[in-house]
């Protein structure tokens, strides 16, 4: 490889965030933190630069040090606060039996967990943690000091293709390492250049877990032998993400030997991705700097199913590939300030959006003669949500992404997202799910509920459906502005039929008496925000929309069918 290509650093790696993992998808994570554990403290570590390479990717890293009694202070309060756990070991076991148990319980429940050792003895932590979670564990003393390179298959200097991996032409084994050691659905991504296993993950239901045996490429001088390690660190923050969790990334361009191109009014090389059944795909283009630049999608049947050109990076085609075969698409230099000028381009897979392979579907992202259910998701977005904020923005994609999983069907979902703060605003207004973008959303001041409601009920009017529409509606505590009379207006809607109305009180907040107002059925508490329970909840929303929308395509009102139960997490307020 030539290090000195124009568009790499001097290590060889492609300069630019587009080659990050998920590198223009920032807002699957915006929000989530990492709690960094750091048991060995004998010497000095720059674990500012972790913290600072992955607040790129929009994740906050907090970092809590080993006390002097040699113990971790880490509880479950302390824990429940974030989404990943980073954790350094030490020479002699930190953390106790039942911390054990909390941390596999956090992994078992969808937290992200990196177990970050070195050599021996520095992996105690990781060992008791490992073997219990993963029946493996980390043993060795090596010296490292080597740069791994990518390779086709595993062998000694090389790591192989993974997502942890994208980007990444060159890594810094560390100063000291340890090998880990083979387990069921355990993935090793790296050797050292002797041999040792020195990188691996592991992932099985909803747990995802990194084993690095080497903190000490944090050790001072030394995060910067290769540039790969910072990649390296946003790479393992978006993959542990709970954002990320749906969503797989295939790049067209990964940057590997040299960076893709185009010349001024030139088309690319055609790019290929071949489907056996219907699915859920999302085309990205991005490129730095002035210019315009096109993307064309071609079904398997020849028919261009979109051509459109931008002057503004990234261009985000979201859509269902309907046809079993080889999709194309291909880039066109539009307007580009000179020859050979670069651009990035991804596939993101949305995992669960396919539907039966049988299922007769029009390939083109816009569908015509769709019947559709209109979905209202009314947010608390006062300042008091942000603590819950990551959860509650976790559980809404999940809705999307099986939402947006049926949308080629005869009856699909379009969905408008409300945040209840201080301006009341209407963020997405009613959009079809296959074009709906979850944006960043901040909370700030009051819960401005009866603004929200406002919005509600005027878009409920203005927009009539096939069917009544689906209100969610979730509050973290009480509203702070004048909501009286247009909740008596959505209740009405309701009682008289024209709106299905679900309330949920979520992270403690339990005032029936004030949540009855908004619906005649039964309000539900959510009192516990765990990644599961989240996901549980949104499931079953999911579920209330996609007992309405197949009454549609069957046209039997999907009331007839009933109202799945709630899952145990909900609790109905009486």
């Amino acid at each position: 490889m030539n290090k000195h290509k124009t568009g790499f650093d001097e290590f060889g790696n492609p300069i630019g965030k587009a080659f990050d993992l998920g590198g223009v998808d920032d807002e699957r994570v915006r929000g989530e933190s990492i709690l960094l554990y750091v048991g060995y403290v004998n010497e000095s570590y720059e674990w500012h630069l972790a913290q600072k390479a992955v607040s790129e990717r929009n994740i906050q890293m907090e970092i809590i040090y080993r006390e002097r009694n040699g113990k971790c202070p880490i509880d479950e309060r302390i824990l429940s606060k974030y989404q990943q756990l980073w954790m350094v070991s030490d020479s002699s076991l930190t953390i106790s039996s039942i911390q054990i148990e909390m941390i596999c319980n956090f992994a078992q429940n969808g937290g992200g967990l990196l177990l970050w050792a070195d050599n021996f003895p520095y992996y105690q932590d990781a060992n008791a943690v490992a073997q219990q979670l993963i029946k493996t564990s980390f043993s060795g003393n090596r010296l490292g000091e080597r740069v791994m390179l990518p390779g086709e298959k595993l062998s000694p200097g090389f790591f192989i293709e993974h997502p942890l991996t994208f980007g990444v032409n060159q890594l810094f084994e560390g100063h000291t390492i340890s090998t880990i050691s083979p387990a069921n659905d355990l993935k090793i991504l790296a050797q050292s250049r002797d041999g040792q296993m020195c990188m691996a993950c592991y992932e099985k239901g909803a747990v995802r877990v990194v084993l690095d045996t080497a903190f000490t490429k944090l050790k001072p001088g030394f995060f910067y032998k290769t540039a790969g390690t910072a990649r390296y660190f946003r790479n393992i923050a978006f993959w542990l993400s709970h954002g990320a969790r749906n969503v797989e990334y295939k790049p067209f361009t990964p940057g590997r030997e040299r960076l893709a191109t185009i010349n001024p009014g030139a088309s690319s090389e055609k790019y290929k991705y071949t489907i056996t059944q219907p699915t859920s795909l999302t085309y990205v283009l991005h490129w730095e700097g002035a210019a315009t630049l096109g993307l064309v999608i071609q079904d398997p049947q020849g028919r261009t199913v979109y051509d459109s050109a931008s002057t503004k990076a990234p261009i985000r085609m979201d859509m269902m590939a309907g046809v079993p075969g080889d999709w194309l698409c291909w880039v066109k230099g539009v307007n580009v300030p000179k020859s050979d000028f670069p651009y990035v381009l991804t596939l993101v897979l949305h995992k669960g959006a396919s539907v039966a392979a049988n299922t007769s579907i029009i390939s083109a992202p816009t569908i015509s003669m769709v019947k559709r259910l209109p979905v209202y998701v009314v947010m608390d977005g006062s300042s008091r949500a942000s603590d819950l904020a990551s959860n509650l923005d976790m559980g809404v994609r999940v809705l999307v992404d099986r939402l947006r999983g049926r949308a080629q069907h005869s009856a699909a979902a379009s969905i408008s997202l409300i945040l209840a703060d201080e301006y009341a605003q209407i963020f997405v207004p009613l959009t079809e799910i296959e074009h709906f973008s979850l944006p960043k959303l901040t909370r700030r001041g009051k819960c401005g509920l009866g603004g929200a409601l406002a919005k509600l009920n005027a878009s409920i009017v203005a927009h009539p459906a096939d069917s009544k529409p689906l209100v969610i509606i979730l509050l973290t505590g009480a509203p702070e502005d004048d909501w009286g009379a247009q909740a008596d207006q959505l209740r009405n809607l309701a009682a008289q039929g024209k709106a299905n109305v679900f309330v949920l009180g979520v992270g403690g907040y339990g005032d029936a008496t004030m949540l009855k107002h908004l619906t005649p059925s039964m309000p539900l508490s959510l009192p516990v925000l765990t990644q599961v329970y989240v996901q549980q909840t949104f499931e079953w929303l999911y579920q209330i929309a996609d007992v309405i929308l197949s009454g549609l395509e069957s046209g039997v009102s999907g009331q007839s069918r009933g109202v799945p139960p709630p899952p145990a997490c909900l609790k109905p307020m009486a």
